[in-house]
């Protein structure tokens, strides 16, 4: 990748790595996303069961991605490729392909203006900083014109602003879980319903699949928004069927 985070990733984060070298017990690579960070996958983390010979599932510039376990430098981490589910995996790989196309629109939009990228490297890489990827950057351009002045060069703004009206669209993110709720009783039902009482809106759905399960939906134009809100409306449930006598629990659902 051209521009490269500043900021240092953190446990628990997600990274598209590079294979460099590979001995008998751990595996070394490097983070695609950041300057000179290296990190190590110990043979345990590498799949679930016993591992015969590690080449069987890394090989020399492979591109994987990892789950950050341990930070014990900035610069050398510990990574995990078995704790990457498929579907995380496959919303990393995603992210990516969008940052590389977002990259490749800029590089395009220099050479129309007879410039080089590397000369605005430090320029996107301290947006990317405060909005967290070109992709989010150019979503929040969109919404608000005004930050396209982020950019220092007036030329090379004006065309990514036309790019972002042409073809940037909002994006959203809709997340699901399940809700299983009991409570006995002739008025069970009525109790039920009154713990959903102020919960749906307009990104916020309800759906009854069938005693004792309920479907929640939350949309948003943020992953992270979306989770949270999750987190809270299904905390304020519980709690609520808790009060009443009532039993209940939450799990994920996609």
């Amino acid at each position: 990748m051209i521009f490269k985070r500043k900021n240092a990733p953190e446990v628990g984060d997600l990274v598209l790595t590079t294979v460099k070298k590979i001995l008998p017990h751990s595996v070394f690579v490097d983070l695609d996303e950041y300057e000179g960070i290296e990190g190590m996958i110990h043979i345990s983390e590498i799949s679930p069961g016993r591992i015969r010979t590690v080449r069987d599932y890394v090989k020399e510039g492979k591109k994987i991605v990892c789950k950050i376990i341990n930070a014990r430098e900035k610069t050398h981490l510990d990574l995990s490729l078995r704790r990457v589910p498929v579907t995380l995996k496959i919303k990393k790989t995603n992210e990516i392909k969008q940052e590389t196309k977002a990259e490749k629109t800029i590089e395009k939009l220099c050479e129309t203006i007879k410039k080089n990228i590397n000369d605005y490297k430090e320029n996107f890489e301290s947006i990317i900083e405060e909005y967290g990827s070109l992709t989010s950057y150019f979503q929040e351009v969109y919404q608000n014109n005004e930050l396209i002045k982020k950019v220092n060069d007036k030329k090379l703004a004006d065309l990514i602003l036309e790019m972002i009206k042409e073809k940037i669209k909002p994006q959203k993110v809709t997340i699901h879980g399940i809700l299983k709720l009991m409570c006995f009783g002739e008025e069970g039902i009525d109790v039920i319903k009154s713990v959903f009482v102020d919960i749906g809106s307009d990104n916020i759905k309800l759906a009854y699949l069938g005693s004792p399960r309920y479907k929640i939906s939350v949309t948003s134009g943020d992953y992270k928004e979306a989770e949270n809100i999750l987190k809270e409306k299904t905390e304020i449930i519980l709690r609520k069927i808790k009060e009443k006598g009532g039993i209940g629990e939450f799990s994920r659902d996609g």
